[in-house]
């Protein structure tokens, strides 16, 4: 069986650079990581490191219900970035 990742572990990924946590709200914190059309899409890099942190973490960003908080909020940002972006399927 496959050994899952420690919920600790999601905040030192590189895919949650730019991700701010404060009294419960999750926003983007930077240009890059903003999905709206009038800013700056991810760059390919930021992507695949997106990409990268979705496979990971995919049992968690599916059923963010088997967290805690404040990480199942992290996990359900994630699973709105990941559906904004077509890594996954709502």
């Amino acid at each position: 069986m496959e050994d899952k990742p420690k919920e600790t572990e999601v905040m030192g990924h590189p895919g949650i650079v730019g991700i701010e946590l404060d009294e419960g709200h999750i926003s983007r914190s930077t240009p890059e990581h903003t999905h709206s059309p009038s800013k700056k899409p991810l760059s390919l890099e930021s992507r695949q490191e997106l990409k990268q942190f979705v496979e990971k973490w995919r049992l968690f960003i599916d059923d963010p219900s088997l967290l805690d908080q404040p990480m199942r909020m992290v996990a359900e940002f994630f699973r709105e970035v990941a559906i904004e972006e077509g890594l996954i399927g709502e």
